[in-house]
């Protein structure tokens, strides 16, 4: 997964791309998340990820980012300090 925006806050989209163990295509999305941060649009495409990981029956998962702030809040290393960050931590550990 990705997330970007353009500007920060700025207009913000995130990418998600799940794979088999094959390496192969299971399902990808783009979707437009409107103006945000480029922290909330990480934070949307990891849960976008695990949601649909979920609906395609995975039970484990690999995350690959370039987001060192959701690999290292996400996996419990680093506190989310953001208060508008904790809500989408919790519902991406929900989806673990």
């Amino acid at each position: 997964f990705d997330g970007a925006s353009r500007g920060n806050p700025g207009l913000a989209s995130y990418g998600v791309c799940i794979r088999d163990a094959s390496d192969g295509v299971l399902f990808k999305a783009a979707r437009n998340i409107g103006v945000t941060t480029c922290n909330v649009a990480e934070w949307n495409g990891a849960i976008e990820g695990l949601k649909i990981a979920r609906k395609l029956g995975a039970r484990e998962v690999v995350l690959r980012t370039d987001s060192k702030l959701v690999e290292k809040q996400l996996s419990g290393q680093w506190q989310v300090r953001a208060e508008h960050l904790a809500p989408l931590q919790e519902e991406a550990m929900g989806l673990t």
